[in-house]
């Protein structure tokens, strides 16, 4: 494919490269801070974008929040706090 056509395809690759390093820098504040969240915000939903963060008790509502902050939620990190992590296999 050619750089027209991704760009056409999936929009400017120089967006695209800026939106993942944000998203990467986000997941990585996340987990940074996943022990202290999960303390205080157990079983609820967390959205980070550009290190800030949101809280609500079921996925919609933190979309619905996401979207009045003006958040572009298909960039935004989300997880459920729990301390129940799946494992990864490298």
């Amino acid at each position: 494919m050619t750089t027209q056509e991704l760009a056409d395809k999936f929009g400017d690759p120089k967006v695209l490269a800026r939106e993942f390093r944000q998203a990467n820098a986000d997941a990585k504040f996340l987990e940074s801070r996943w022990d202290a969240l999960l303390k205080k915000h157990k079983e609820q939903w967390v959205g980070v974008q550009k290190k800030e963060i949101i809280f609500a008790h079921s996925l919609k509502q933190l979309i619905a929040k996401a979207e009045q902050k003006g958040w572009d939620v298909g960039t935004m990190v989300v997880d459920c706090l729990t301390d129940k992590r799946p494992a990864v296999l490298l």
